[in-house]
């Protein structure tokens, strides 16, 4: 079936304790809006062994409460104003494909176009241009195959291996003191479990591992400086395995 809809959602204003003056505190700042709207299409075909789902949707972003920098001489000097606007295109896709009998191949793509169309200084100058939307890849991918190996799920080996894949996005937003992006990067993980009924209770036996290519990547990669530009960075974790035993009496 087709389907479309329309959201309208706010985050409510309020007062700035570390304004900097009693005047900006006094004057506080006003709600901030958000009207989104969606087409999409849910689908089951071939004898219901495939379902797909498609999402295009666009949302306006007004009045958005952002913390700009009152003094160009003293970067800690800001004040919460409802300084932005932003339009926020994306399209979504998710495929879920039953193969054979009892194994399961899942597809979900994502494409995301957000930006800043006005963003005001506190003399009311539009700098959005020095702006970015952060953890925004434009682009994201992820595959997964899972299924048993066995006569059936409640004695067969269960095993599922994915990989997730992300564009470059922006790790800071603004560019004040240097563009901070984390870099594209895919991550493996995947798990083998086993289970086993008794006359007293059960036993789960589970063999699982996190990026199983030992890809070496950024979680977050940003400015820690607060009077200059300091590149700082959070790495992600390294390939990690483990095994989990579940027993239930």
């Amino acid at each position: 079936y087709v389907y479309a809809k329309r959201v309208a959602g706010y985050k409510s204003g309020g007062f700035n304790a570390r304004a900097s003056t009693a005047a900006r505190f006094s004057e506080g700042f006003d709600d901030e809006t958000l009207v989104s709207r969606e087409l999409g299409i849910k689908a089951e075909l071939l004898d219901r062994r495939l379902r797909v789902a498609a999402t295009l949707f666009q949302s306006d972003y007004d009045d958005i409460q952002m913390n700009v920098q009152s003094d160009p001489n003293n970067i800690v000097v800001a004040d919460v104003l409802n300084a932005g606007r932003a339009s926020i295109d994306g399209f979504e896709l998710d495929v879920d494909a039953l193969v054979g009998e009892q194994s399961e191949l899942t597809l979900r793509y994502g494409w995301l176009d957000a930006n800043y169309d006005i963003i005001r200084d506190a003399n009311g100058q539009n700098v959005a241009s020095d702006y970015r939307f952060m953890g925004a890849p434009e682009h994201s991918v992820s595959l997964a195959w899972s299924g048993v190996l066995g006569a059936s799920a409640e004695t067969g080996l269960r095993y599922s291996v994915s990989y997730s894949w992300r564009d470059q996005f922006f790790g800071s937003n603004t560019t004040d003191a240097g563009v901070y992006k984390v870099p594209a990067y895919g991550l493996m993980s995947g798990d083998l479990s086993r289970a086993w009924d008794f006359d007293w209770g059960s036993l789960e036996a589970s063999l699982w591992g996190t990026n199983l290519l030992d890809t070496a990547y950024y979680r977050w990669h940003y400015n820690a400086g607060a009077g200059g530009p300091i590149p700082s960075g959070v790495w992600g974790e390294p390939r990690t395995i483990g095994l989990k035993l579940k027993l239930e009496l």
